[in-house]
């Protein structure tokens, strides 16, 4: 029994049926009678992996039961630390690696990256935390590795949607439906939405939870009676069915009653020189109600104000969505074991 990641609220422990661990199995032997010479391929290029994920989450696990299924090769890394990281996948030449963010991020900036041989790599898989579009667009100019991104959370324990490789692939979308799962964009009064327009997902699949252990409230308020599992997140389909994510709805800043997205806002202060990392969340404002504040991570010897990040915001976006609940330089923005900004300790 997983439990869910707690950033926007208590951990609850999910509840699954056996049947769920073999959805992800049942859809690579759908996959691979599908397109028998593209398997190969796959088969391929998931010969050896490298698991440094914590098995008692629902990513780290899946990859773990694929692997065994898959008859592919693992050898797993118990500490991460970027020696033994960029050793072990020097020494037992592995092919594929599952990783976080952060850890995508990590061997973008490392230059620590010249002094392994890490040719083997073939595939790099990012999950379980959104990525910003810089991060992916660096990781794979500076490696030539393509960066598969999937889409899902503990509750669908199996990855909603997976990205394609180039050039079918675009930075900012989290690909398409993977089979045997459904996914519909909804508004605030539960009916769908159109093409290109903002919604909260719901998924239905074989491969959901049950509910959540001994809390029939949070389950009844995330589990439907038709099956959906309302995510709380935000997002839109565009005209070749791709799904994007913009955001959390929990995490919506409400500025005088307009919505303002903090992802949006991480993604433009990203782009300063010297910015290293950052996080967006809501703070209580006397005119406005609530108010975007950014908490930065500067780069090493970067010099940079809090002026100068709010001048950069201000450029880019509506006077609404401005950085008015100010910008706090910090040393590290608070993240859970698999990446996931923990936003309710910043507020």
């Amino acid at each position: 029994m997983p439990f869910s990641s707690g950033t926007t609220g208590p951990s609850k422990g999910v509840l699954f049926s056996h049947r769920t661990l073999h959805v992800p199995n049942m859809t690579h032997l759908f996959l691979e009678q599908l397109q028998p010479e593209k398997a190969k391929i796959t088969k391929e290029i998931y010969s050896r992996a490298l698991l440094l994920l914590p098995v008692a989450h629902s990513y780290g696990h899946i990859m773990l039961v694929n692997n065994l299924f898959a008859g592919t090769t693992t050898v797993c890394l118990t500490k991460f630390t970027p020696t033994a990281f960029l050793e072990t996948i020097q020494k037992y030449q592995i092919t594929v690696c599952p990783l976080v963010p952060h850890l995508v991020k990590f061997l973008s900036d490392t230059p620590l990256l010249k002094e392994y041989n890490i040719t083997s790599v073939k595939a790099v898989m990012s999950g379980a935390a959104p990525i910003d579009t810089h991060t992916i667009n660096k990781f794979e100019k500076k490696t030539g590795i393509p960066l598969t991104r999937a889409y899902g959370m503990t509750e669908t324990y199996n990855a909603v949607t997976r990205t394609r490789p180039p050039p079918d692939d675009n930075p900012s979308t989290v690909g398409k439906v993977t089979p045997y799962t459904e996914v519909k964009v909804i508004n605030d009064a539960g009916e769908l939405v159109c093409e290109g327009e903002e919604g909260e997902l719901c998924v239905r699949g074989p491969g959901m939870m049950l509910g959540y252990s001994n809390n029939q409230t949070a389950t009844s308020a995330t589990l439907d009676s038709e099956g959906w599992i309302h995510t709380g997140d935000i997002g839109y389909y565009d005209q070749q069915d791709f799904l994007y994510i913009t955001d959390r709805s929990k995490d919506i800043i409400k500025v005088k009653a307009y919505p303002v997205s903090p992802h949006e806002l991480e993604e433009i202060v990203k782009q300063y020189e010297g910015v290293s990392d950052v996080a967006v969340v809501g703070v209580k404002h006397q005119r406005l109600g609530e108010a975007p504040k950014a908490f930065v991570v500067l780069k090493p010897n970067a010099k940079v104000t809090a002026a100068q990040i709010q001048s950069h915001v201000e450029e880019r976006v509506a006077s609404y969505k401005q950085l008015a609940g100010g910008v706090r330089f910090v040393d590290v923005i608070p993240r859970n074991p698999m990446g996931k900004i923990l936003k309710k300790q910043l507020k």
